[in-house]
Protein backbone atom coordinates (compact mmCIF):
# COMPACT_ATOMS: atom_id res chain seq x y z
CA UNK A 1 0.00 0.00 0.00
CA UNK A 2 1.08 3.34 -0.64
CA UNK A 3 2.69 5.38 2.07
CA UNK A 4 1.29 8.65 3.63
CA UNK A 5 4.78 10.98 2.11
CA UNK A 6 3.84 9.12 -0.70
CA UNK A 7 0.10 10.28 -1.38
CA UNK A 8 1.03 13.92 0.23
CA UNK A 9 3.80 13.93 -2.98
CA UNK A 10 0.73 12.89 -5.45
CA UNK A 11 -1.32 15.36 -3.80
CA UNK A 12 0.74 17.56 -4.66
CA UNK A 13 1.43 17.23 -7.97
CA UNK A 14 -2.00 16.90 -8.64
CA UNK A 15 -2.65 20.55 -7.32
CA UNK A 16 0.11 21.20 -9.27
CA UNK A 17 -1.78 20.14 -12.57
CA UNK A 18 -4.47 22.50 -11.40
CA UNK A 19 -2.80 25.82 -10.86
CA UNK A 20 -1.24 25.76 -14.12
CA UNK A 21 -4.47 25.29 -15.71
CA UNK A 22 -6.15 28.52 -14.07
CA UNK A 23 -3.29 30.53 -15.30
CA UNK A 24 -6.29 30.75 -18.70
CA UNK A 25 -9.41 30.12 -16.87
CA UNK A 26 -10.89 33.16 -18.38
CA UNK A 27 -9.58 32.65 -21.44
CA UNK A 28 -12.24 32.85 -24.51
CA UNK A 29 -13.60 29.72 -25.83
CA UNK A 30 -12.58 28.52 -28.62
CA UNK A 31 -14.86 26.59 -31.36
CA UNK A 32 -14.66 23.40 -30.60
CA UNK A 33 -15.10 23.97 -26.97
CA UNK A 34 -18.22 26.07 -27.80
CA UNK A 35 -19.63 23.20 -29.66
CA UNK A 36 -19.56 20.75 -26.47
CA UNK A 37 -20.71 23.32 -24.24
CA UNK A 38 -24.12 24.59 -26.74
CA UNK A 39 -24.49 20.68 -26.87
CA UNK A 40 -24.08 20.20 -23.44
CA UNK A 41 -26.88 22.57 -22.63
CA UNK A 42 -29.09 21.52 -25.28
CA UNK A 43 -28.89 17.94 -24.16
CA UNK A 44 -29.91 19.46 -20.97
CA UNK A 45 -33.03 20.77 -22.21
CA UNK A 46 -34.08 17.77 -24.02
CA UNK A 47 -32.40 17.63 -27.11
CA UNK A 48 -30.32 14.79 -28.83
CA UNK A 49 -27.33 14.86 -30.44
CA UNK A 50 -26.98 14.70 -34.33
CA UNK A 51 -30.76 14.87 -34.53
CA UNK A 52 -31.24 17.85 -33.01
CA UNK A 53 -27.87 19.59 -33.70
CA UNK A 54 -24.78 18.59 -35.62
CA UNK A 55 -21.73 17.60 -34.73
CA UNK A 56 -19.14 14.74 -36.23
CA UNK A 57 -17.60 13.55 -32.98
CA UNK A 58 -18.92 10.96 -30.85
CA UNK A 59 -21.42 11.55 -28.15
CA UNK A 60 -19.31 10.96 -25.54
CA UNK A 61 -18.06 14.47 -25.29
CA UNK A 62 -21.42 15.59 -25.52
CA UNK A 63 -22.36 13.78 -22.67
CA UNK A 64 -19.47 15.04 -20.09
CA UNK A 65 -20.51 18.40 -21.26
CA UNK A 66 -24.68 18.17 -20.46
CA UNK A 67 -22.96 16.28 -16.42
CA UNK A 68 -20.50 19.15 -16.28
CA UNK A 69 -22.66 21.56 -16.95
CA UNK A 70 -25.11 20.16 -14.37
CA UNK A 71 -23.13 20.32 -11.74
CA UNK A 72 -20.95 22.88 -11.58
CA UNK A 73 -22.50 25.78 -14.09
CA UNK A 74 -22.56 26.85 -17.70
CA UNK A 75 -19.99 29.51 -17.71
CA UNK A 76 -16.65 28.90 -19.42
CA UNK A 77 -14.81 29.52 -15.49
CA UNK A 78 -16.39 26.28 -14.53
CA UNK A 79 -16.11 23.84 -17.14
CA UNK A 80 -12.07 25.15 -17.21
CA UNK A 81 -12.23 24.03 -13.45
CA UNK A 82 -14.03 20.81 -13.96
CA UNK A 83 -11.91 20.22 -16.14
CA UNK A 84 -8.44 20.55 -14.54
CA UNK A 85 -9.59 18.48 -11.60
CA UNK A 86 -10.38 15.75 -14.60
CA UNK A 87 -7.14 15.96 -15.73
CA UNK A 88 -5.51 15.85 -12.18
CA UNK A 89 -6.99 12.54 -12.58
CA UNK A 90 -5.11 11.88 -15.12
CA UNK A 91 -2.13 12.98 -13.84
CA UNK A 92 -2.88 10.35 -10.82
CA UNK A 93 -3.56 7.63 -13.90
CA UNK A 94 -0.07 8.13 -15.63
CA UNK A 95 1.54 8.28 -11.81
CA UNK A 96 -0.16 4.50 -11.43
CA UNK A 97 1.10 3.11 -14.56
CA UNK A 98 4.57 4.64 -14.12
CA UNK A 99 4.59 3.66 -10.45
CA UNK A 100 3.93 -0.16 -11.48
CA UNK A 101 6.20 -0.20 -14.46
CA UNK A 102 9.65 1.64 -12.77
CA UNK A 103 8.98 1.85 -9.21
CA UNK A 104 8.33 4.80 -6.76
CA UNK A 105 10.74 7.50 -8.63
CA UNK A 106 9.45 6.78 -12.20
CA UNK A 107 5.56 7.50 -11.31
CA UNK A 108 6.97 10.18 -9.63
CA UNK A 109 8.77 11.61 -12.49
CA UNK A 110 6.04 10.77 -14.63
CA UNK A 111 3.53 12.37 -12.96
CA UNK A 112 5.35 15.56 -12.50
CA UNK A 113 6.45 15.63 -16.40
CA UNK A 114 2.63 15.41 -17.29
CA UNK A 115 1.27 18.23 -14.64
CA UNK A 116 3.60 20.19 -16.16
CA UNK A 117 3.68 19.50 -20.08
CA UNK A 118 -0.04 18.29 -20.29
CA UNK A 119 -1.54 22.04 -19.91
CA UNK A 120 1.07 23.76 -22.69
CA UNK A 121 -0.76 27.20 -23.92
CA UNK A 122 0.63 26.25 -27.56
CA UNK A 123 -0.32 22.66 -27.29
CA UNK A 124 -4.00 24.26 -25.84
CA UNK A 125 -3.46 21.64 -22.68
CA UNK A 126 -5.37 23.95 -20.84
CA UNK A 127 -8.59 23.91 -23.13
CA UNK A 128 -11.40 21.86 -22.64
CA UNK A 129 -11.37 19.66 -25.84
CA UNK A 130 -11.95 16.25 -26.43
CA UNK A 131 -7.97 14.87 -26.42
CA UNK A 132 -8.04 15.95 -22.61
CA UNK A 133 -11.10 13.63 -21.52
CA UNK A 134 -9.94 11.23 -23.55
CA UNK A 135 -6.61 10.33 -22.23
CA UNK A 136 -7.62 9.30 -18.69
CA UNK A 137 -9.71 6.25 -19.51
CA UNK A 138 -7.06 5.86 -22.45
CA UNK A 139 -4.43 5.22 -19.68
CA UNK A 140 -6.63 3.54 -17.11
CA UNK A 141 -6.67 0.46 -19.75
CA UNK A 142 -3.21 0.84 -20.14
CA UNK A 143 -3.12 0.22 -16.22
CA UNK A 144 -5.93 -2.39 -15.86
CA UNK A 145 -4.38 -4.58 -18.63
CA UNK A 146 -1.07 -4.21 -16.62
CA UNK A 147 -2.94 -5.29 -13.46
CA UNK A 148 -4.37 -8.55 -15.31
CA UNK A 149 -0.90 -9.22 -16.10
CA UNK A 150 -0.16 -9.42 -12.69
CA UNK A 151 -2.77 -11.03 -11.02
CA UNK A 152 -4.55 -12.86 -13.95
CA UNK A 153 -7.69 -11.87 -13.32
CA UNK A 154 -10.28 -11.09 -16.10
CA UNK A 155 -11.94 -8.50 -14.95
CA UNK A 156 -9.15 -6.48 -15.06
CA UNK A 157 -9.43 -7.18 -19.09
CA UNK A 158 -13.24 -6.11 -18.87
CA UNK A 159 -12.11 -2.90 -17.08
CA UNK A 160 -9.38 -2.36 -19.70
CA UNK A 161 -11.71 -3.09 -22.53
CA UNK A 162 -14.74 -0.79 -21.17
CA UNK A 163 -12.02 2.31 -20.79
CA UNK A 164 -10.77 2.24 -24.06
CA UNK A 165 -14.29 2.12 -25.99
CA UNK A 166 -15.07 5.07 -23.40
CA UNK A 167 -12.15 6.98 -25.44
CA UNK A 168 -13.22 6.26 -28.47
CA UNK A 169 -17.17 6.96 -27.51
CA UNK A 170 -15.35 10.32 -27.03
CA UNK A 171 -13.16 10.85 -29.74
CA UNK A 172 -12.31 8.22 -32.13
CA UNK A 173 -8.55 8.56 -32.25
CA UNK A 174 -8.12 6.46 -29.47
CA UNK A 175 -8.50 3.88 -32.11
CA UNK A 176 -5.35 2.88 -32.53
CA UNK A 177 -4.52 2.45 -28.94
CA UNK A 178 -7.20 0.09 -28.20
CA UNK A 179 -5.85 -2.58 -31.31
CA UNK A 180 -3.21 -2.31 -29.56
CA UNK A 181 -4.28 -3.51 -25.89
CA UNK A 182 -6.05 -6.22 -28.00
CA UNK A 183 -3.49 -7.66 -29.96
CA UNK A 184 -1.93 -7.75 -26.52
CA UNK A 185 -4.92 -9.26 -25.21
CA UNK A 186 -4.45 -11.84 -28.24
CA UNK A 187 -1.34 -12.19 -27.28
CA UNK A 188 -1.07 -13.13 -23.65
CA UNK A 189 1.96 -14.83 -22.66
CA UNK A 190 1.23 -18.60 -21.09
CA UNK A 191 -2.19 -18.91 -22.36
CA UNK A 192 -1.52 -21.93 -24.78
CA UNK A 193 -4.95 -23.11 -24.91
CA UNK A 194 -7.46 -22.32 -26.85
CA UNK A 195 -10.29 -22.02 -24.53
CA UNK A 196 -7.93 -19.53 -22.03
CA UNK A 197 -7.18 -17.31 -24.99
CA UNK A 198 -10.75 -17.18 -26.01
CA UNK A 199 -12.04 -16.12 -21.74
CA UNK A 200 -9.65 -13.63 -22.07
CA UNK A 201 -10.95 -12.20 -25.56
CA UNK A 202 -14.10 -12.26 -24.50
CA UNK A 203 -13.55 -10.59 -21.44
CA UNK A 204 -12.21 -8.23 -23.02
CA UNK A 205 -14.50 -7.26 -26.04
CA UNK A 206 -17.98 -8.64 -24.24
CA UNK A 207 -18.44 -5.62 -21.86
CA UNK A 208 -17.36 -3.02 -24.23
CA UNK A 209 -19.70 -4.17 -27.24
CA UNK A 210 -22.64 -3.98 -24.75
CA UNK A 211 -21.38 -0.82 -24.09
CA UNK A 212 -21.75 0.25 -27.93
CA UNK A 213 -25.07 -1.96 -28.12
CA UNK A 214 -26.55 0.68 -25.52
CA UNK A 215 -25.71 3.72 -26.87
CA UNK A 216 -26.75 2.42 -30.69
CA UNK A 217 -29.91 1.74 -29.03
CA UNK A 218 -30.63 5.14 -27.39
CA UNK A 219 -30.13 6.74 -30.56
CA UNK A 220 -32.25 3.96 -32.24
CA UNK A 221 -35.36 4.99 -29.29
CA UNK A 222 -35.01 8.62 -30.20
CA UNK A 223 -35.17 8.09 -34.06
CA UNK A 224 -31.31 9.31 -34.19
CA UNK A 225 -29.66 6.41 -35.21
CA UNK A 226 -29.25 7.47 -39.66
CA UNK A 227 -28.11 10.56 -38.37
CA UNK A 228 -25.73 9.09 -35.61
CA UNK A 229 -24.10 7.08 -38.34
CA UNK A 230 -23.43 9.80 -40.96
CA UNK A 231 -22.26 11.91 -39.23
CA UNK A 232 -19.82 9.67 -37.18
CA UNK A 233 -19.03 7.30 -40.19
CA UNK A 234 -20.04 9.25 -43.39
CA UNK A 235 -19.20 12.27 -42.81
CA UNK A 236 -15.55 11.58 -41.26
CA UNK A 237 -14.73 9.78 -44.54
CA UNK A 238 -15.21 12.45 -46.11
CA UNK A 239 -13.90 15.11 -43.70
CA UNK A 240 -10.53 13.04 -43.80
CA UNK A 241 -9.76 12.41 -47.20
CA UNK A 242 -7.22 14.62 -47.76
CA UNK A 243 -3.92 13.58 -49.86
CA UNK A 244 -0.72 12.75 -48.75
CA UNK A 245 0.80 16.36 -49.79
CA UNK A 246 -1.77 18.05 -47.43
CA UNK A 247 -1.14 15.48 -44.43
CA UNK A 248 2.64 16.47 -44.82
CA UNK A 249 2.56 20.25 -45.08
CA UNK A 250 -0.33 20.18 -42.24
CA UNK A 251 2.46 17.81 -40.05
CA UNK A 252 5.19 20.58 -41.24
CA UNK A 253 2.74 23.67 -39.98
CA UNK A 254 2.38 21.98 -36.64
CA UNK A 255 6.18 21.55 -35.61
CA UNK A 256 5.94 25.01 -33.26
CA UNK A 257 3.68 23.08 -31.09
CA UNK A 258 5.72 19.78 -31.15
CA UNK A 259 8.89 21.85 -30.41
CA UNK A 260 7.21 23.71 -27.19
CA UNK A 261 7.28 20.18 -25.82
CA UNK A 262 10.19 19.09 -27.26
CA UNK A 263 12.35 18.18 -24.50
CA UNK A 264 9.65 15.30 -24.02
CA UNK A 265 10.56 14.28 -27.40
CA UNK A 266 14.38 14.21 -26.69
CA UNK A 267 13.91 11.95 -24.12
CA UNK A 268 10.86 9.51 -25.05
CA UNK A 269 12.49 8.85 -28.53
CA UNK A 270 15.45 6.69 -27.31
CA UNK A 271 13.46 5.73 -23.87
CA UNK A 272 10.69 4.43 -26.25
CA UNK A 273 13.50 2.17 -28.25
CA UNK A 274 15.18 1.32 -24.93
CA UNK A 275 11.74 -0.30 -23.09
CA UNK A 276 10.96 -1.99 -26.47
CA UNK A 277 14.22 -3.43 -27.97
CA UNK A 278 16.21 -3.75 -24.78
CA UNK A 279 14.52 -3.97 -21.39
CA UNK A 280 11.88 -6.51 -23.59
CA UNK A 281 9.05 -7.21 -20.96
CA UNK A 282 5.45 -7.15 -22.16
CA UNK A 283 4.51 -4.16 -19.59
CA UNK A 284 7.66 -1.95 -21.44
CA UNK A 285 7.26 -3.15 -24.72
CA UNK A 286 3.61 -1.99 -24.67
CA UNK A 287 4.49 1.38 -22.76
CA UNK A 288 7.35 1.89 -25.28
CA UNK A 289 4.77 0.91 -28.38
CA UNK A 290 2.52 3.95 -26.98
CA UNK A 291 4.47 6.76 -28.33
CA UNK A 292 4.20 5.65 -32.21
CA UNK A 293 0.91 4.54 -31.82
CA UNK A 294 -0.87 7.31 -29.80
CA UNK A 295 1.10 9.41 -32.99
CA UNK A 296 -0.88 7.04 -35.16
CA UNK A 297 -4.02 8.20 -33.56
CA UNK A 298 -2.48 12.08 -34.08
CA UNK A 299 -2.37 11.70 -37.88
CA UNK A 300 -5.75 9.70 -38.47
CA UNK A 301 -7.66 12.72 -39.14
CA UNK A 302 -4.70 14.58 -41.63
CA UNK A 303 -4.86 18.33 -39.78
CA UNK A 304 -2.32 18.14 -37.16
CA UNK A 305 -4.58 20.92 -35.07
CA UNK A 306 -2.36 21.78 -31.67
CA UNK A 307 -5.05 20.19 -29.37
CA UNK A 308 -4.63 17.01 -31.26
CA UNK A 309 -0.85 16.10 -29.43
CA UNK A 310 -2.55 16.26 -26.35
CA UNK A 311 -2.99 12.78 -26.68
CA UNK A 312 0.85 11.99 -27.08
CA UNK A 313 1.72 13.92 -23.94
CA UNK A 314 1.02 11.08 -21.53
CA UNK A 315 2.74 8.56 -23.08
CA UNK A 316 5.79 11.02 -23.94
CA UNK A 317 5.77 11.57 -20.31
CA UNK A 318 5.06 8.05 -19.02
CA UNK A 319 8.53 6.28 -20.97
CA UNK A 320 10.50 9.44 -20.37
CA UNK A 321 9.76 9.19 -16.87
CA UNK A 322 10.36 5.39 -16.48
CA UNK A 323 13.38 5.94 -18.44
CA UNK A 324 15.05 9.01 -16.34
CA UNK A 325 14.12 7.15 -13.02
CA UNK A 326 16.03 4.04 -13.89
CA UNK A 327 18.46 6.01 -15.73
CA UNK A 328 19.18 7.85 -11.80
CA UNK A 329 19.03 4.59 -10.45
CA UNK A 330 21.57 2.91 -11.82
CA UNK A 331 24.27 5.89 -12.63
CA UNK A 332 23.32 8.40 -9.86
CA UNK A 333 26.19 10.93 -10.44
CA UNK A 334 26.48 10.06 -14.22
CA UNK A 335 22.70 10.29 -14.65
CA UNK A 336 22.38 14.11 -12.32
CA UNK A 337 24.12 15.37 -15.30
CA UNK A 338 21.76 14.30 -17.49
CA UNK A 339 18.90 15.56 -15.52
CA UNK A 340 20.32 18.56 -15.33
CA UNK A 341 20.72 18.89 -18.71
CA UNK A 342 16.70 17.93 -19.46
CA UNK A 343 15.54 20.71 -17.17
CA UNK A 344 17.48 23.08 -18.75
CA UNK A 345 16.46 22.32 -22.18
CA UNK A 346 12.89 21.69 -21.33
CA UNK A 347 13.37 25.84 -18.83
CA UNK A 348 14.81 26.66 -22.15
CA UNK A 349 11.74 25.66 -24.25
CA UNK A 350 9.44 26.86 -21.83
CA UNK A 351 11.05 30.38 -22.12
CA UNK A 352 11.59 30.97 -25.18
CA UNK A 353 7.71 29.56 -25.89
CA UNK A 354 5.47 30.00 -23.22
CA UNK A 355 6.65 32.36 -20.70
CA UNK A 356 4.73 35.13 -21.85
CA UNK A 357 1.15 33.48 -21.71
CA UNK A 358 1.77 32.73 -18.00
CA UNK A 359 2.98 36.13 -17.35
CA UNK A 360 2.63 39.00 -19.45
CA UNK A 361 -0.48 38.34 -21.40
CA UNK A 362 -4.30 39.11 -20.24
CA UNK A 363 -6.94 36.24 -21.24
CA UNK A 364 -7.45 37.93 -24.31
CA UNK A 365 -4.00 38.50 -25.19
CA UNK A 366 -3.62 34.63 -24.84
CA UNK A 367 -6.65 33.95 -27.30
CA UNK A 368 -5.48 36.63 -29.89
CA UNK A 369 -2.15 35.13 -29.81
CA UNK A 370 -2.80 31.81 -30.22
CA UNK A 371 -5.91 31.56 -32.89
CA UNK A 372 -5.89 35.90 -33.98
CA UNK A 373 -8.88 37.94 -32.96
CA UNK A 374 -12.12 35.17 -33.84
CA UNK A 375 -12.81 34.46 -30.59
CA UNK A 376 -12.34 37.77 -28.75
CA UNK A 377 -14.79 38.81 -31.05
CA UNK A 378 -16.87 36.40 -30.64
CA UNK A 379 -17.20 37.01 -26.71
CA UNK A 380 -18.22 40.88 -27.93
CA UNK A 381 -20.47 39.81 -30.06
CA UNK A 382 -22.16 37.68 -27.07
CA UNK A 383 -22.22 40.36 -24.87
CA UNK A 384 -23.83 42.92 -27.42
CA UNK A 385 -26.91 40.50 -28.09
CA UNK A 386 -27.75 39.80 -24.51
CA UNK A 387 -28.56 43.33 -24.32
CA UNK A 388 -31.05 42.94 -26.85
CA UNK A 389 -32.75 39.51 -27.33
CA UNK A 390 -35.10 38.49 -25.01
CA UNK A 391 -35.55 34.97 -23.26
CA UNK A 392 -36.62 32.52 -25.30
CA UNK A 393 -35.42 34.37 -28.70
CA UNK A 394 -33.66 32.74 -31.06
CA UNK A 395 -29.94 33.79 -32.75
CA UNK A 396 -28.63 31.93 -36.01
CA UNK A 397 -25.15 32.50 -36.59
CA UNK A 398 -23.60 31.22 -40.51
CA UNK A 399 -20.12 30.35 -39.46
CA UNK A 400 -17.82 28.51 -37.65
CA UNK A 401 -18.83 29.60 -34.16
CA UNK A 402 -21.65 27.72 -31.81
CA UNK A 403 -19.98 29.14 -28.97
CA UNK A 404 -22.33 31.88 -29.68
CA UNK A 405 -25.25 30.18 -28.61
CA UNK A 406 -23.68 28.91 -25.36
CA UNK A 407 -22.27 32.53 -24.55
CA UNK A 408 -25.92 34.04 -25.30
CA UNK A 409 -27.87 30.96 -23.28
CA UNK A 410 -29.81 30.87 -27.07
CA UNK A 411 -30.73 28.56 -29.29
CA UNK A 412 -30.32 27.89 -32.86
CA UNK A 413 -33.89 27.91 -34.94
CA UNK A 414 -31.88 24.46 -36.38
CA UNK A 415 -29.34 21.86 -36.14
CA UNK A 416 -27.04 23.60 -38.37
CA UNK A 417 -23.91 24.26 -35.52
CA UNK A 418 -21.73 24.77 -38.62
CA UNK A 419 -22.70 26.25 -41.69
CA UNK A 420 -20.50 23.62 -43.46
CA UNK A 421 -23.15 21.00 -41.77
CA UNK A 422 -25.65 22.55 -44.26
CA UNK A 423 -25.83 20.06 -47.06
CA UNK A 424 -27.71 20.34 -50.26
CA UNK A 425 -30.74 18.31 -49.36
CA UNK A 426 -30.46 20.54 -46.19
CA UNK A 427 -31.53 23.80 -47.72
CA UNK A 428 -35.21 23.70 -47.60
CA UNK A 429 -34.52 22.64 -44.00
CA UNK A 430 -32.46 25.49 -42.89
CA UNK A 431 -35.45 27.57 -45.00
CA UNK A 432 -37.92 26.04 -43.22
CA UNK A 433 -36.58 26.60 -39.89
CA UNK A 434 -35.78 30.37 -40.31
CA UNK A 435 -39.21 31.20 -41.48
CA UNK A 436 -40.90 29.23 -38.58
CA UNK A 437 -38.79 30.36 -35.82
CA UNK A 438 -37.58 33.77 -36.48
CA UNK A 439 -34.65 34.32 -34.89
CA UNK A 440 -33.93 37.87 -33.61
CA UNK A 441 -30.34 37.96 -34.80
CA UNK A 442 -28.71 36.40 -37.92
CA UNK A 443 -24.78 36.83 -37.59
CA UNK A 444 -22.85 36.14 -40.32
CA UNK A 445 -19.18 35.21 -39.88
CA UNK A 446 -19.01 33.57 -43.68
CA UNK A 447 -19.96 35.37 -46.71
CA UNK A 448 -19.94 32.62 -49.85
CA UNK A 449 -21.40 30.13 -51.99
CA UNK A 450 -21.37 27.06 -49.66
CA UNK A 451 -24.87 25.37 -49.93
CA UNK A 452 -27.83 26.89 -48.33
CA UNK A 453 -26.25 30.31 -48.45
CA UNK A 454 -28.83 31.45 -51.61
CA UNK A 455 -31.70 30.17 -48.86
CA UNK A 456 -30.01 32.14 -46.34
CA UNK A 457 -29.92 35.55 -48.26
CA UNK A 458 -33.18 35.08 -49.66
CA UNK A 459 -34.73 34.96 -45.67
CA UNK A 460 -32.04 38.02 -44.97
CA UNK A 461 -33.27 39.81 -47.71
CA UNK A 462 -36.74 39.87 -46.91
CA UNK A 463 -37.14 39.81 -43.16
CA UNK A 464 -33.84 41.53 -42.02
CA UNK A 465 -32.00 44.57 -41.70
CA UNK A 466 -27.77 45.23 -41.15
CA UNK A 467 -27.63 46.56 -37.73
CA UNK A 468 -23.71 46.64 -36.98
CA UNK A 469 -20.36 44.89 -37.15
CA UNK A 470 -18.34 43.64 -34.97
CA UNK A 471 -14.87 42.58 -36.02
CA UNK A 472 -15.62 40.09 -38.91
CA UNK A 473 -19.32 39.28 -37.71
CA UNK A 474 -22.41 40.98 -39.18
CA UNK A 475 -25.25 41.17 -37.10
CA UNK A 476 -28.48 41.36 -39.11
CA UNK A 477 -31.72 42.26 -37.13
CA UNK A 478 -35.46 41.03 -37.70
CA UNK A 479 -37.03 43.55 -38.95
CA UNK A 480 -40.31 44.73 -36.77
Amino acid sequence: MPGKREMVTLAGIMLLTVLLRLFFLHEPFERDEGMYAYFGQEILRGAIPYRDMIDHKPPGIHYLYALIIAVAGPTIEAIRIATALYSSLTTAAVYAVSRRAGGLSAGQVTAFLYAVFSGLPMLQGSSSNTEVFMVLPIIVSVYCYNRFLDTERRCYLSASGLSITTAILIKTVALPVALLIFLFVMTSPGKSGVKERSLDLLAFVVPPLLLVMSVLTYFYFHNALSDFYHWNITYNQQYGALSVERRLQNLRNSFDVIAEHGALWLVAIPASVWLIFIKRNRVSVLLGLLVPVSFAGVSMPGFYFPHYFIQMIAPLCIVSGVALASLYERFKSASRVVLSLFAAVACLFWSYYDYPYYFQYTAKEVSIDKYGPVFVNVENVANYLKLRIKPGEYVFQWGFEPELYFLTGTRSPNRFTFHHFVQDSNSSELYQSLVKRKPAYIIIQNWGALPGFTVLNEVMKQNYSFETKIGNFTLWRIKT
